[in-house]
């Protein structure tokens, strides 16, 4: 019988070969599972992975931790507080006893319930002042909060939205790239000329942030440049692994079942040719990317705090970092009323103002936050005369318009998502934990918990984050990301010898 040479005595083909086709066998189904949930989270926008719900039960305790988060964003109440209405990307609701039961809202001839991206805060007590900015256009709440009318942009992706400079008028932001201005009387769109020339941008960013950017898509290309190349590693590593398993497989039953040499030529060849040299190079880069990244991000609660204080030139990062565009930049954006040339957003390149109504922006220097945390940006949004600006770890500002100053708000130890006002200056705001109450009265003690639950809105946890939960494998253990550290490497070792297998194959 012949001996097996041992791998070191093979010839440099056969090496590679071996490794190539072992390492794809062994990584090629939690590969698959991995690049399958990774395309998922990299499209919050599809309206399914928010609004299917999965049982509580089946996710991790650290996913069951955050997943209240996703339930609730905005809220409002009306003057006498006895009607509170909620909503997110998971639904719309009223409540008539605090919180204790939700009912869901209609919107009259919507197909599905739209997303909701933002509602036009509350400063009056009148719920039917409530706009919304969603995944299909512009709605207004009637009935007093009982339904919702359609006010225009059917099927356009409205990510933000807030009170125009005139009268009448709405800022919006369409797929967070646009700037708009929308007459509500007449449903007119007039866009806003923006130029992506920003001043004050820092120097440096922290590593951690470059490798997540990297790794979720945003740190690559400008707008959605990065998010394509992201799906093409996925797409392309899920094509390579089925390609791949085939052309290990059917040589095997072809042998077996004495199928004719020309038959067998043909789809090998073709399976070649898609698994190497087309999607293969296509995709190589982009799958680089993201599996020498995917190791800290599998480790993420490690490598944060070990990373603090290391920083990245942002002139050595590639053109996302370069602030030479807004596409699927803008997560937020107000005007100021009677003042058309002033635009304030929040951004990747941090919160940006302008004077000359989007001609050129300057980074916001006045809120008291460190130049690190400021630089990648916070929740932005007006209600009535005052804006709103949140940042983790409880640091939330309000500015009235007329001030220059910004006024911490006590009491939330978490970024705020949304606020309303209910009296004179009676004050809700809501974060992620739970709805406060208070006032913003000079001298007024911290906003506390009002008791007003929102948990019971949407039971369950989104699919979204249960395939989160699927991606970083801690619905299995929570030290899962060791495992994925293998695949990945095995990923790393796929993606470099195939081209030097291609070297000797080439087209086939």
């Amino acid at each position: 019988m012949a001996v097996k040479k041992p791998w070191i005595k093979l010839r440099p083909y056969q090496f590679f070969l071996k490794i190539h086709r072992w390492a794809g066998l062994g990584a090629v189904v939690w590969l698959t599972l991995l690049c399958a949930t990774g395309i998922i989270l990299d499209h919050p926008e599809w309206r399914w992975t928010a609004q299917t719900p999965t049982p509580a039960e089946w996710s991790s305790t650290r996913v069951q931790r955050i997943a209240p988060a996703t339930i609730m964003r905005y809220i409002a109440v009306n003057a006498e507080e006895s009607r509170f209405i909620g909503a997110s990307e998971r639904g719309f609701w009223y409540s008539d006893d605090k919180g204790t039961t939700w009912n869901d809202i209609e919107f009259v001839g919507a197909s599905g319930t739209p997303q909701v991206k933002r509602m036009l805060g509350s400063h009056t007590g009148n719920l039917n002042d409530l706009i919304l900015a969603t995944d299909d256009g512009i709605w207004q709440v009637t009935d007093y909060g009982l339904t919702a009318k359609r006010l225009g942009l059917l099927g356009q992706f409205v990510s933000s939205i807030s009170e125009g400079a005139a009268p009448g008028t709405l800022l919006a932001v369409l797929d967070e790239s646009e700037l708009i201005t929308f007459d509500i009387a007449s449903g007119q769109v007039a866009p806003i000329d923006i130029e992506a020339n920003v001043t004050g941008l820092s120097e440096k960013l922290p590593f951690y942030r470059v490798m997540m950017d990297l790794h979720f898509g945003h740190g690559t290309l400008p707008g959605a440049g990065s998010l394509w190349l992201n799906d093409i590693a996925g797409f392309g590593m899920i094509i390579l692994g089925i390609t791949g398993v085939l052309s290990w497989w059917l040589p095997k039953r072809w042998k077996k079942n004495k199928t004719p040499g020309s038959k067998r030529q043909k789809i090998y060849r073709w399976l070649f040719r898609g698994h190497a040299p087309i999607v293969g190079f296509i995709a190589l880069i982009p799958i680089l990317i993201i599996t020498t990244t995917a190791i800290p991000m599998n480790h993420i609660l490690d490598f944060i705090p070990w990373s603090r204080g290391m920083e990245v030139e942002r002139a050595s990062l590639p053109p996302a970092y370069q602030a030479t565009s807004f596409g699927h930049t803008i997560r937020g954006a107000v005007a100021f009323p009677g003042d058309p040339d002033r635009l304030q957003m929040t951004t990747r390149f941090g919160i940006l103002e302008s004077r000359d109504r989007g001609q050129s922006w300057r980074v916001e220097t006045s809120l008291p936050l460190p130049p690190s945390m400021n630089m990648t940006g916070g929740g932005l949004f007006r209600v009535g005369d005052r804006v709103f600006a949140a940042f983790s770890g409880g640091r939330n500002f309000w500015r009235q318009d007329d001030q220059d100053t910004w006024t911490k708000i006590e009491g939330p130890q978490r970024a705020i998502t949304a606020a309303a006002r209910a009296g004179d200056d009676i004050w809700y705001v809501k974060n992620s934990k739970a709805i406060f109450r208070g006032s913003f009265a000079e001298g007024a003690e911290p906003m506390v918990d009002s008791g007003v639950s929102f948990r019971n809105a949407a039971p369950g946890t989104p699919f979204y984050l249960f395939a989160a939960d699927i991606h970083a494998g801690v619905i299995f253990h929570d030290q899962w990301g060791w495992f994925n550290d293998i695949i990945t490497v095995l990923a790393i070792m796929l993606a470099l010898s195939g081209p030097i297998i291609w070297l000797r194959k080439k087209w086939l």
